[in-house]
């Protein structure tokens, strides 16, 4: 699958998950009472961070590339309580797995000088039963962009970010519904949304982060 029609498909997704099942709500008033120290705001430089993590887990990203045309909408755009928002500024990279196959994008957008969201979109075959490199994306994602702080603080109740797919994986499966989320608000004052959707050879899994 090449990176627009991967990307393209993340718009199915973001339509779809407005009427998806939302398996957890994490608040962070509610829920945290301490915030982490290593609270930080992510920037479009982090793109660097991302990848020399991914690369020693054997996970290749290309150097990104600035989307300056309407596919903007494509590659970086999310829904906020159900009104979609397109970023004015959006960054995209690719992502290989160490065989050099295509595994999936990661996006950034925001304005030019600040990002307002990150999204990683990963293809799994359905003929592969490991998750081996969504769980490595995501995590690395998280640990970059919101804080490394996950095992502290629980955030749903969830003892890691593994334990949060994987169980946001068994309410799929469980479903009788195409596409599935998840959502966590208020870690390290970031919202985090997981989807699982079903495409014709394989699923779909996409993590958002805002900021």
């Amino acid at each position: 699958m090449n990176k627009n029609k991967i990307i393209a498909i993340a718009i199915v997704i973001a339509v779809v998950s407005m009427i998806s099942l939302i398996l957890a709500y994490y608040n962070s008033e509610s829920s945290l009472s301490q915030k982490p120290d290593n609270i930080n705001e992510f920037s479009y430089s982090d793109s660097g961070k991302i990848k020399q993590a991914l690369g020693a887990k054997n996970i290749m990203m290309s150097s990104p590339t600035k989307i300056t045309d309407y596919t903007k909408q494509q590659y970086c755009m999310y829904f906020e309580q159900d009104l979609k928002k397109i970023m004015d500024y959006c960054i995209t990279t690719a992502l290989a797995d160490v065989n050099g196959v295509a595994i999936g994008n990661i996006n950034m957008g925001g304005s030019e000088k600040k990002p307002e969201m990150a999204l990683a979109i990963i293809e799994i075959p359905k003929t592969n039963t490991r998750h081996d490199n969504a769980y490595a994306v995501f995590e690395t994602m998280i640990e970059s962009l919101v804080c490394n702080c996950w095992e502290s603080v629980h955030p749903g109740g969830f003892e890691s970010v593994q334990q949060w797919l994987n169980i946001t994986e068994q309410k799929y499966q469980d479903s009788s519904r195409s596409t599935i989320k998840s959502m966590i608000s208020g870690l390290a004052e970031k919202d985090l949304i997981l989807e699982i959707t079903d495409s014709e050879h394989s699923y779909l899994w996409t993590l958002i982060v805002i900021q």
